[in-house]
């Protein structure tokens, strides 16, 4: 993964890629600590995909952001010299305490996407 910042980031180790639906955080009692949940700004026009916006977790803003604030930055999956870093960091959750999601996959370094809803197909 690429972090862009004041300076361009690759992270050291794989980071969790979760895509939720709004409304996920909540529902599991996990905190959004900074910045915001996903809402309709985060949806893409029809016709384009990808993740336009996403939430990370306390642990990755710990390991790759030391002290700096997450909000605005630039991330994307890709780590070479031609990834580009086109979805933005809106907001930052806590570590859940939930028995069901507080895996030691939880406790690693995080991002999370918001879930599209896939068309339907007429048969």
């Amino acid at each position: 993964m690429t972090i862009q910042t004041d300076q361009r980031i690759a992270t050291d180790r794989d980071v969790n890629l979760n895509a939720v639906s709004p409304a996920f955080f909540a529902t599991l009692g996990i905190r959004i600590v900074a910045g915001r949940d996903f809402d309709e700004r985060d949806s893409r026009p029809v016709g384009e995909t990808g993740a336009r916006s996403a939430i990370v977790n306390e642990a990755f803003v710990k390991r790759y952001l030391r002290g700096r604030s997450p909000l605005g930055v630039r991330i994307c999956g890709g780590s070479g010299p031609d990834a580009k870093p086109n979805v933005e960091v809106v907001g930052v959750v806590g570590i859940s305490t939930i028995a069901v999601y507080a895996t030691s996959r939880n406790r690693r370094t995080s991002r999370f996407s918001k879930a599209t809803m896939l068309p339907a197909i007429s048969t």
